[in-house]
């Protein structure tokens, strides 16, 4: 499901929507961690630190670029100008954002992961398990409704999302809205798959341990390329729905009358604020 103009930046904050949360993002990824894996205080000790060595690198390093998108597209959006070229750069900045977090993030993994025990194993592969089979569950109970009944929620949901950001929508947008989620391809299924194939060969690489000789290179590739377990269907599909939400969202903007944009700026501008402090603190603290 993708969000207005920003989606592509919804990773803009790790998981965090507010300046509070993200000045204390590490505490809350510590928790996220202790929700998969029970660490020893040695292991607790050493993650403890990679996560703040993390959290200040992310932002000093990422937050600086986060706001010169934002930046770009609030003046695009602000002075009318938006084209089909800007907003594939801004879908482009997004996925460049999300893979240096990854990027940078594997090396921790990496040291991390041979050292955990095999009884710490079995745990945080259970847990990755039961917490996709709860999506799993979700999906299953999604499709035993009739396809009517799917279309008209997955409409309500991107309506609200769409309609967080402009205000009240006018008929043509509303028909827009339809025509967007008829032409998209449903992935929910081939997503689902794709996650357990990544999941099952993370727990074979896990499970044969160090002193596998494929162990290094086999995790590296599962942190770094983890869009090798797509199916080709599903590749094909992403590639199909990327280029429908450019069409569609594209199409939205162009929609809007002054009121709405007015409303989209200043959504951006709250956005370019919170990194302005965040950025601000993060060098105080330096």
């Amino acid at each position: 499901m993708r969000y207005w103009f920003v989606v592509v930046l919804c990773w803009l904050m790790v998981g965090c929507s507010s300046q509070l949360g993200y000045r204390f993002a590490d505490t809350l990824i510590a928790w996220k961690i202790d929700d998969y894996v029970s660490l020893n205080s040695t292991q607790q000790e050493r993650v403890d630190q990679d996560i703040t060595e993390l959290h200040e690198w992310h932002a000093t390093s990422e937050l600086p670029l986060y706001r010169n998108t934002l930046l770009q597209l609030r003046d695009a959006v602000q002075s009318n100008t938006l084209t089909a070229t800007t907003l594939e750069q801004v879908t482009s900045d997004g996925w460049y954002f999300w893979e240096r977090v990854r990027l940078q993030a594997h090396p921790y993994a990496q040291e991390l992961l041979p050292e955990l025990s095999e009884a710490q194993q079995d745990e945080l592969l259970t847990n990755l398990q039961e917490k996709l089979n709860e999506r799993k569950e979700r999906y299953q109970e999604r499709i035993e409704e009739s396809p009517d009944e799917r279309f008209q929620e997955e409409l309500e949901e991107r309506r609200d999302e769409v309609s967080d950001w402009v205000g009240r929508l006018t008929e043509q947008q509303e028909s827009l809205l339809q025509e967007w989620l008829e032409a998209e391809q449903s992935r929910g299924e081939m997503w689902l798959n794709y996650r357990q194939s990544w999941l099952d060969s993370f727990a074979e690489t896990l499970r044969a341990g160090p002193e596998s000789e494929n162990y290094q290179s086999e995790l590296e590739r599962l942190i770094k390329e983890p869009q090798n377990w797509r199916s080709e269907e599903m590749q094909k599909s992403s590639e199909l729905n990327r280029g429908v939400d450019q069409r569609y969202l594209l199409a939205l903007y162009k929609s809007l009358n002054e009121r709405q944009r007015e409303r989209v700026v200043e959504r951006i501008n709250s956005y370019i604020e919170d990194l302005d402090g965040l950025i601000q603190h993060f060098k105080s603290a330096e």
